[in-house]
């Protein structure tokens, strides 16, 4: 008992020397870089920023070149988003096929909130 009360005390101020030293900090990430959602790839978020640029580009200057150039994107966008997000779900469901727990689990949370109709017709059709 007298050997622990000068270790507890010492302790006790290297642990508040310590905290005031090295506070803890919450880091936000930059919502640029990071996903929204678990379906979507880096590559994604570049062609968004890509597809913002072409759009900014279209109302600054709205040229029939700038318009076409935005539809045309914003078209392969569209298509290569929605087959990456369908490609995503089709396997969450082939991985999961003979699990009991997860296609529950993850059925009613993601399945039936983010996945369209178009979604549902090509996977189970």
């Amino acid at each position: 008992m007298e050997i622990q009360c000068p270790n507890n005390a010492f302790m006790t101020s290297y642990k508040d020397a310590f905290e005031s030293a090295f506070p803890f900090k919450s880091i936000k990430q930059n919502r640029k870089y990071t996903t929204r959602e678990p379906w979507v790839t880096p590559s994604l978020l570049v062609s968004s920023r890509s597809k913002t640029t072409l759009f900014k580009n279209k109302l600054k200057n709205p040229s029939s070149y700038n318009i076409e150039r935005y539809k045309t994107y914003i078209n392969i966008y569209s298509k290569l988003k929605r087959k990456i997000k369908i490609d995503y779900y089709k396997n969450l469901l082939n991985e999961n096929k003979f699990n009991i727990k997860k296609p529950g689990q993850f059925s009613n949370k993601q399945l039936v909130n983010q996945m369209t109709n178009e979604v549902f017709h090509i996977l189970f059709v």
